[in-house]
């Protein structure tokens, strides 16, 4: 996970970003599913992984802080600052939650920090 800034429209958002494979949480050996917390298997109650082949393609996903608007089909960047943490595979998906929260509080910390015209905007 990392700490970064994303452009869109010219205007810099403070983001964090994984990049990786996405271990994130174990999966079912035979079905390609991972069962979420708290329910006894209800199919609708699975998140469904891509087929074997794709598991371990490189994928970015950026989480942009205090963010609503609707950008699919724009042209974003992102820069990159530091890294927060290595890529984890969690038991469940409440771990991988609460990691996800964990790491957005440390971002809007280092983004405070650093301030509205902090080093992070420099050469961006």
């Amino acid at each position: 996970m990392y700490l970064t800034v994303t452009r869109i429209d010219g205007i810099l958002y403070p983001s964090v970003t994984n990049v990786g494979i996405n271990p994130t949480v174990a999966e079912d050996a035979d079905d390609g599913t991972t069962d979420v917390p708290g329910e006894a298997d209800p199919p609708s109650r699975k998140t469904h992984h891509p087929h074997p082949m794709h598991r371990h393609l490189l994928r970015l996903e950026t989480h942009i802080l205090d963010f609503n608007k609707e950008i699919y089909k724009k042209n974003i960047e992102v820069s990159f600052i530091r890294k927060i943490r290595e890529e984890i595979r969690f038991s469940s998906e409440r771990q991988l939650a609460e990691q996800i929260a964990a790491d957005i509080s440390h971002a809007r910390q280092a983004f405070k920090t650093f301030g509205e015209d902090g080093p992070w905007i420099s050469g961006i």
